[in-house]
């Protein structure tokens, strides 16, 4: 049946054509937009960590000016103001009770003079901190402690030097590493 518009009406085959046509722009335009929408972006890259622990020939010195090892304390922290206000007995013999929910995981090793160790490691979620305690003979007068704010999604390099005087963090040249370094302004 051919029905046209006739004198402001509407006929079936007007119509009909109508509702194909609309069906035709409802079915279309959404693939049209869909081919417009790129693919979700990459995941961030990880945090990794390269940490370089160094200790030269005067660490430790005894009364007679002879170097001894150190013990180590590597702290991976979610936040560091207890770490920083933490005195050094309750972080190297209680650290999860002196940390709480601050720490996610701690190591130690023992450090002779002239000797380094490294440590490669991704950064596991909220880990922002690293941060390093080393048990001098005379606690008194050497920075034992010291604490490097992680930059999330690079390669953080952070570099520990322990001399006669205590323990340092610098940065190193890894890619697009940047950190915020932070240092215990008191070490007793």
């Amino acid at each position: 049946m051919n029905v046209i518009r006739k004198a402001g009406r509407w006929t079936r085959r007007s119509v009909t054509g109508r509702i194909l046509g609309l069906l035709g722009v409802g079915l279309v335009a959404p693939l049209a937009l869909s081919a417009c929408a790129s693919a979700p972006p990459p995941p961030p890259p990880p945090t990794t960590v390269v940490l370089s622990i160094n200790a030269d020939n005067t660490v430790n010195m005894d009364p007679m000016g002879q170097p001894a090892p150190v013990q180590v304390h590597v702290y991976w922290l979610r936040a560091a103001t207890a770490f920083q206000s933490g005195d050094f007995f309750q972080l190297t013999e209680q650290p999860e009770a002196a940390l709480g929910q601050e720490l996610s995981a701690h190591q130690q090793m023992i450090v002779r003079p002239g000797q380094g160790v490294s440590i490669q490691r991704t950064a596991q979620a909220g880990e922002t901190y690293v941060g390093i305690v080393a048990a001098y003979r005379d606690l008194d007068n050497a920075v034992w402690r010291s604490v490097a704010r992680l930059q999330p999604n690079t390669q953080n390099a952070i570099t520990v030097q322990m001399g006669q005087r205590g323990v340092t963090l610098t940065t190193g040249t890894a890619p697009s590493a940047h950190l915020n370094l932070e240092e215990s302004p008191d070490a007793g």
